[in-house]
């Protein structure tokens, strides 16, 4: 019985420890310059933005929040000198001026290369992603695991 609670003893304590896990919305994402948040109460004046999904604290989340002549990129949440055509982009890896003045990776299935892993256009991000609706995934017919679309990406549906 006593060889029991020794081993007990230690499991025991490593819980003690567990609520400072919550702690992660509250610390620094290292090497991003982005601090984690729940809301804009949480966020610096340089990032004073929490966004929404990633929780994350940004510049920006809509044009409106950018000094004029600028927008908002909806991949970096940074504010962007705004683009008239692709040929403001040159030189960058978002080379593509969307409808809303941003240089992007993409505003169409065109602009990304179909013999990439990346062959589809997120039109809302300007990204190019693996797929976005799950017959982007794969085309044969299965009887068991399918393929299917999960947050752009390939996944095994079981």
């Amino acid at each position: 019985m006593l060889a029991v609670t020794t081993l007990a003893a230690p499991f025991v304590a490593g819980c003690a420890t567990e609520p400072d896990t919550i702690r992660l919305l509250d610390v620094s994402d290292a090497g991003s310059g982005r601090s984690s948040c729940r809301d804009d109460t949480q966020c610096a004046a340089d990032r004073p933005r929490c966004e929404p999904n990633e929780h994350q604290c940004v510049e920006c989340l809509s044009a409106t929040e950018c000094p004029m002549g600028m927008s908002c990129s909806s991949t970096t949440h940074s504010c962007q000198d705004r683009c008239a055509s692709g040929a403001d982009c040159a030189g960058l890896d978002r080379r593509v001026c969307n409808g809303d003045g941003a240089c992007v990776q993409c505003a169409s299935d065109d602009d990304c290369p179909a013999s990439t892993a990346t062959p589809h256009c997120d039109q809302l991000s300007g990204t190019c992603v693996e797929c976005l609706v799950p017959t982007d995934c794969d085309p044969r017919p299965c009887f068991d695991d399918c393929l299917t679309c999960v947050s752009n990406k390939c996944v095994w549906r079981t």
